[in-house]
């Protein structure tokens, strides 16, 4: 019986040179190589290694603990790691310290994943998705992409303490700025404002729309007040009467932004000044004879040192029993008395509109006419010290202002003033003409239409004739053509104009005023 182990036919095995050569089967061969392809590839990428990465998220303001399943390896146990690149924002730690380098790629094991040792920290308020990126390899793979997505979360809103400031008697009205609203969200506004604390008794009062807030416990709503009242003019601070301080009161409160409350409350400061009382000052006015004069602000000589106090109100307190004239307000007489027991009051819109008006008597004038005293409010109180105003009334020059004159005539024309003044003439065309001293005024030549010696050659003369101690007038003169027909008679109809003279048979000139 023949032995056939050793034969090529029954053997992989062959003897050479006294050395064993192994002969393998090829798929022997083929199951060995598989087999080591796939313990590399167990070894090597997860199988999320691929451009997208893989992603997780976290909140606004909220830190992110990885694990080990956010890294996507699933072919056989992670072993670790390695970070390739830091977060383009944001911060990673190991352990709690700060990842702030990768020239050597820190490792994370896998027992670490499992403790919660890495950690990923957003910038404060950042949100987005894909906020942060970071490459990582595991268990020595290629490098893959951690994605970051972090959710928007609405932050609470701010406020500052505030101080504001009003005078004594004065009601303070809140707008939204004096709550100091900020928020960290983009776009968010302020929505309302919850009152938490309210004045005193005795302190003051708040109120909003005209009602009195109170401390209700049970209805949080009763202490709303929203953006919309604020611009509104809703919520008033009322300071008690005649009642200063610094601070008066202090009002506690929260702000919203629709979404959610402020975290902290914050307090306004109200300051109540002790109001500075105005003064006004004496002095006088004038104006022409038979000329009414409407009293202006200014008239008044309003001064406060309060900021911002303007003229609200002059109250008449004694007019003078000689005054030679009448002191009128919206056309009603003030009467005469030493001391009113009702003292007029005259407001500023009154004044503005010149409702006060005093009224020469007729032809009356000289300084010191007429006289009254008064006294200034800032529109929360009258100053202690009354003061006076004196009306001058200045003399008018009576005579006529319009005048049509006919051509040729040697006529004057009269003016009359108080006193014995000095007469003198001025204006375009004054040396057209002569003055006496009794106020005569006549053409230095006698007038010729077809020649005209004023300035401006259209036969109108214009000047103004001046007494001394009183007004001057100003006079306009037109000199007519006068008709050679019908005996020399005037070219114009005599109607009811007044006549003042006449020579030669026709009327030497009209006045028209």
């Amino acid at each position: 019986m023949t032995d056939n182990r050793n034969t090529p036919e029954s053997s992989p095995q062959t003897v050479r040179r006294g050395r064993t050569t192994a002969r393998r089967h090829p798929h022997v061969i083929f199951a060995f190589i598989f087999a080591i392809m796939a313990a590399a590839a167990s070894f090597g990428s997860p199988v999320t290694a691929q451009a997208e990465g893989v992603r997780v998220t976290t909140d606004e303001d909220t830190l992110y603990i990885f694990a080990v399943a956010d890294f996507g390896f699933a072919d056989e146990p992670l072993d670790h790691v390695k970070i390739v690149s830091l977060p383009d924002q944001g911060m990673l730690s190991l352990d709690g310290a700060n990842i702030t380098s990768v020239s050597s790629e820190p490792e994370v094991t896998s027992a670490e994943l499992d403790s919660g040792a890495l950690v990923y920290t957003p910038p404060a308020n950042a949100n987005g998705a894909s906020l942060a990126t970071f490459e990582f390899r595991v268990n020595d793979s290629e490098p893959a992409t951690m994605n970051i997505d972090v959710n928007a979360v609405n932050d609470a809103p701010l406020a500052s303490d505030g101080e504001v400031t009003t005078a004594e008697n004065t009601p303070y009205t809140f707008d939204a700025e004096d709550f100091g609203f900020s928020d960290l969200d983009e776009g968010d506004t302020l929505e309302r404002v919850t009152i938490l604390s309210i004045p005193r008794t005795g302190d003051g009062k708040l109120s909003r729309n005209g009602v009195e807030i109170v401390r209700d416990t049970t209805d949080p709503t009763s202490r709303w007040v929203t953006k919309a009242e604020l611009d509104s003019g809703a919520l008033v601070y009322t300071p008690p009467e005649d009642e200063d301080g610094e601070p008066m009161t202090v009002i506690g409160f929260t702000v919203n932004d629709g979404e959610a409350d402020s975290e902290e409350s914050y307090v306004i400061r109200i300051d109540v000044k002790a109001n500075s009382l105005p003064t006004g000052s004496s002095g006088t006015v004038s104006t022409e004879e038979d000329t009414p004069y409407a009293f202006a602000v200014a008239d008044f000589g309003f001064v406060d040192d309060d900021e911002g106090d303007t003229l609200s109100y002059v109250r008449i307190v004694w007019l003078s029993q000689d005054n030679q004239g009448e002191l009128s307000l919206n056309g009603t007489e003030i009467t005469s008395n030493t001391a009113f027991n009702d003292e007029p009051e005259v407001s500023r819109a009154e004044l503005e509109s010149g409702a006060l008006v005093f009224t020469p008597q007729e032809n009356a004038s000289g300084d010191g006419l007429a006289e009254f005293a008064f006294r200034v409010s800032d529109g929360k109180a009258f100053s202690e010290v009354a003061r006076q105003i004196t009306i001058d009334v200045a003399a008018a020059v009576d005579g006529p202002t319009v005048v049509e004159y006919a051509e040729n005539s040697t006529a004057t024309l009269a003016y009359f003033a108080d006193g014995t003044p000095t007469w003198s003439l001025s204006g375009t065309d004054d040396d057209s003409f002569n003055i006496s001293s009794d106020g005569e005024l006549s053409f230095r030549e006698s007038p010729d239409y077809e020649n005209p010696t004023d300035a401006n050659s259209d036969n109108v003369y214009e000047i103004t004739v001046e007494a001394t101690g009183n007004s001057s007038v100003d006079v306009i003169i037109t000199v007519m053509d006068v008709s050679d027909e019908g005996g020399g008679g005037v070219g114009w109809v005599v109607g009811a104009v007044v006549i003042v003279t006449a020579t030669a048979g026709y009327a030497a000139y009209r006045v028209l005023s």
